[in-house]
């Protein structure tokens, strides 16, 4: 534990035994602190390993100055962005011929743009939740970077309830809610999950459940949880199937954003084909990444079967 909880003058107290004691300095590099035992009503008694100690706040004496100062600093939080790429294209035979899709020229490509813009998003959103900070150099000499996603920052910052292979009853979703999902941040929050846990919570919560209006949530079907440690948004999520379909993640929006470079948002560039070739070929181009802050307010359910 860090020392930088603790403030020169705080009251602290020994939630087992009713003690008060009062901090008469701190360390913190070394992370000590020393402290007047019994400075309340309750007389000093023995200190156990793993007592916690709640800090009230601070106590000045009549005439005193300012207390020492205890600035927290922010940390320096990093991620990549990545550069996201898909090429697709026709002949121009294909372009000008009336093709069962649309039944009008050029309707094919009209088609395929509109397909592989929904794809670049899929890859996106795929790399947003499963993938992992990395840069390298690449093959050709030149860097190759690797955004972070959701799963690898909840898990360092060590907020998983791991179901280890087993079964979700109602008291084990009670304990994630109390102890990972809703101990830090906002009391309402969304929880992608797959079909498995979907499934039980389905049946053992189901009085608990009830619909969002859709004009509310732009067509996709949420599900809201209340209890008493907060409220989930529930949302089934098609990528968590196979491996995934075990997990659920609780998400706390305030920490997540997308972040293209600077003037490198998605982008469709056409005609990127050889001057000679007889064809259109079209590439939507992508370089973005995953600003994550504050992860200790999500939260990750996984190994349910």
């Amino acid at each position: 534990p860090s020392a930088a909880i603790f403030s020169k003058f705080d009251l602290i107290k020994n939630t087992r035994t009713g003690e008060i004691m009062r901090v008469t300095s701190v360390n913190y590099s070394t992370n000590v602190i020393t402290v007047t035992r019994g400075a309340g009503a309750t007389a000093a008694a023995a200190i156990l390993d793993n007592d916690w100690l709640f800090v009230i706040g601070p106590a000045f004496e009549e005439g005193s100055k300012s207390g020492d100062s205890n600035t927290t600093k922010l940390v320096k939080v990093t991620n990549f962005t990545q550069i996201f790429k898909i090429k697709f294209g026709v002949t121009q035979t294909e372009n000008a011929s009336k093709l069962y899709l649309s039944a009008n020229p050029g309707g094919d490509l009209k088609y395929l743009r509109a397909k592989y813009g929904i794809e670049q998003a899929k890859k996106i959103e795929r790399a947003y939740w499963f993938n992992e900070k990395k840069e390298i150099t690449g093959p050709d000499g030149k860097p190759l970077r690797l955004t972070g996603g959701i799963l690898e920052a909840i898990t360092t910052a060590g907020n998983v309830q791991d179901e280890a292979g087993s079964s979700l009853t109602e008291l084990e979703f009670r304990s994630f809610l109390q102890n990972y999902a809703c101990k830090y941040g906002s009391s309402e929050k969304y929880f992608f999950c797959g079909n498995v846990v979907l499934g039980y919570l389905e049946g053992f919560a189901a009085n608990k459940l009830y619909i969002v209006p859709n004009d509310k949530t732009y067509g996709v079907e949420v599900r809201k949880y209340q209890s008493s440690f907060g409220t989930l948004n529930i949302v089934r999520h098609p990528m968590f199937e196979n491996q995934y379909a075990g997990m659920g993640v609780v998400v706390d929006l305030s920490t997540l954003k997308h972040c293209p470079l600077n003037g490198r948002d998605t982008l469709l560039e056409t005609n990127i084909q050889d001057n000679d070739a007889d064809e259109e070929v079209d590439q939507y181009k992508t370089e973005c990444g995953l600003q994550r802050t504050n992860f200790e307010k999500n939260a990750l359910l996984k190994g349910v079967v």
